[in-house]
C-alpha cells in the first residue's frame, strides 16, 4: 500500500522501517570504513535530527544526509574500488 503526502510517493510504514534499516546497515559499514582508513564524515539534516532527537531515525525519513570534507571524500573516491564491495562501485 502506498500513500501521497506533499505531492511525493511515500512508502508503507512497514516498507520505510525495511529501508531504514537497510540504511543504518549501510552506515554501520560505512563508519567502520571510515574508522579503519581515518576518514571524516558528519551526519546532518533529518539524519543529524533523527540521531540526537529520536534516538535513530526521524520516523518518516526515508533517506541518509552525510558529508564528507572533500580531502576525505577524495581519498574514497581514490581507493573505492579497494575498499568498497563490488555492488557499491
Amino acid at each position: 500500500m502506498i500513500r501521497k503526502a506533499m505531492g511525493e510517493t511515500m512508502a508503507t510504514d512497514s516498507n520505510l522501517r525495511k529501508l531504514q534499516l537497510t540504511e543504518l546497515a549501510l552506515m554501520q559499514d560505512f563508519d567502520r570504513m571510515c574508522k579503519k582508513h581515518g576518514l571524516r564524515y558528519y551526519l546532518l539534516g533529518g539524519t543529524l535530527l533523527g540521531a540526537v532527537r529520536h534516538g535513530g531515525f526521524i520516523p518518516w525519513d526515508d533517506d541518509v544526509d552525510l558529508y564528507m570534507p572533500r580531502p576525505d571524500y577524495e581519498i574514497l573516491q581514490k581507493n573505492r574500488k579497494e575498499w568498497l564491495p563490488e555492488n557499491l562501485n
